[in-house]
């Protein structure tokens, strides 16, 4: 049979496998954290900056192709405009050729004048005086339509309270998780978690699903149309990786959730030390 000395030793084998293990699932979980923020930062970050990835990120654009092919990239908040530097517009698929546009973006439109904002693009540019009349032309029809979707299409609040909500939800979930209190107010943060919680996804997939909606809308209901005539010389073209981050970041969110569920009925399962959670006989163990 094994000695006190030999005990002692599995033991403290087991005491450092079992803290290895528990930094794993430490440092995983802090990075999926920071993985789902990202996604949900950059789902309200589209064209308020020139500057790749968020470049590419965007609602919808719209163009205008007359002497110059002028852009007008519309996010939730910000707005990018491209203006070609050929008055022969390039083709298609150099369009989004940085070396073939002057770009220049603002990080909120919201709320803001049409007339100051289109002296705001032009100075910006600094173009040449045969090509600032164009664009002052082309942005007096784009900016009072990139407002209106803005304002009235795309909702640009809940994908903010949405993140903000996730970030306030996992904080609580985990200081509640490694609590031990029975008090009421321990009993109360962990239900007003839950409910943050469930905001976030509501609000995450009520994002993603309207504004695809509401971009199907402007194409005519036709999914596979890229691009639509709204009137005169303006058109509007659709952007995929915006509403690819978007899904992606209510499936992290709503799998990350599930996981933290699952880990914590398995803990009690487990027969571990913890407290009762008001929520029944589970029991509250520290997640790390």
């Amino acid at each position: 049979m094994p000695g006190p000395m030999e005990d002692s030793y599995q033991n403290s084998n087991h005491q450092k496998r079992q803290a290895c293990k528990n930094l794993i699932v430490a440092c995983i979980a802090v990075l999926v954290f920071i993985f789902v923020t990202i996604l949900g930062v950059f789902t309200v970050a589209g064209s308020v900056s020139q500057t790749p990835p968020i470049s590419h990120l965007y609602l919808t654009e719209l163009h205008v192709n007359k002497t110059y092919d002028i852009q007008l990239r519309v996010g939730y908040f910000g707005g990018c405009v491209s203006i070609s530097n050929t008055a022969t517009p390039p083709s298609q698929d150099s369009r989004n050729s940085s070396s073939d546009y002057t770009t220049s973006c603002v990080m909120n439109m919201r709320g803001s004048d049409p007339g100051d904002l289109n002296e705001w693009f032009c100075d910006k540019l600094d173009l040449s005086n045969d090509t600032k009349p164009a664009l002052q032309d082309a942005l007096d029809s784009l900016l009072p339509i990139a407002q209106h979707l803005q304002a009235d299409v795309f909702n640009g609040e809940l994908p903010v309270i949405s993140v903000v909500l996730f970030i306030i939800s996992n904080v609580m979930l985990a200081v509640g998780l490694a609590g031990t209190s029975k008090k009421r107010r321990y009993k109360a943060a962990m239900l007003i978690t839950i409910l943050l919680s469930t905001c976030t996804l509501a609000l995450a997939l009520v994002t993603s699903i309207g504004s695809r909606q509401a971009s199907n809308a402007l194409f005519g209901g036709n999914f596979f149309t890229s691009e639509q005539a709204l009137g005169g010389d303006v058109f509007v073209e659709r952007e995929a990786l915006q509403y690819i981050i978007q899904d992606a970041y209510v499936t992290v969110a709503a799998a990350w959730y599930i996981i933290v569920g699952i880990r914590f009925v398995r803990r009690n399962l487990d027969g571990g030390e913890g407290q009762r959670n008001p929520f029944g006989s589970m029991k509250v163990f520290n997640f790390y």
